[in-house]
């Protein structure tokens, strides 16, 4: 798909894709509205805050794919899985 972003007139070639999602998805404004910071590259992603590495993404197929254990906020409600529909 060609585009042109609209503050600067870029040109802006893209492929965009649609699919199942089979796995949960880590939002990146998430992250950023929780203070952190996202960078890409071509072998990794890695998210930070103040200048410290919180995680690394690699790369694998396409997808920037993390390794994440998930701990409740309680454990007596461990029903409540945390994820939420956006708004």
């Amino acid at each position: 798909m060609r585009m042109k972003a609209k503050e600067t007139g870029v040109k802006i070639n893209s492929i965009f894709q649609i699919a199942g999602v089979s796995r949960p998805l880590y939002s990146v404004s998430k992250i950023c509205d929780a203070g952190c910071e996202v960078h890409f590259t071509k072998g990794e992603g890695r998210v930070t805050r103040n200048e410290k590495l919180i995680a690394t993404f690699p790369r694998r197929g396409g997808l920037y794919i993390g390794t994440l254990m998930v701990k409740p906020d309680n454990p007596k409600r461990s029903k409540d899985s945390g994820f939420v529909r956006p708004e």
